[in-house]
């Protein structure tokens, strides 16, 4: 089991894949991707989109989780 801590600020956001994304796509141009668009549906738009020109046969699972607001200390 694997135990990870994480500070996020509301509004961003975290990217949870299984290996039919990441075996895919390398980290530097997921990072890219990400950086270049402003949101969660172009983020996976254009992944799913350069998976498909790289007719890759895995299935993949994403999940994107937005933090809306964060809680007051």
């Amino acid at each position: 089991m694997c135990h990870i801590e994480l500070t996020l600020k509301a509004g961003e956001s975290l990217l949870l894949c299984s290996d039919g994304l990441s075996d895919a796509l390398s980290k530097e141009i997921r990072e890219k991707i990400w950086q270049q668009y402003d949101n969660d549906k172009s983020h996976l738009t254009v992944f799913r989109k350069l998976i498909a020109k790289k007719r890759v046969y895995d299935d993949m699972s994403v999940v994107i989780c937005k933090v809306i607001q964060t809680p007051s200390t």
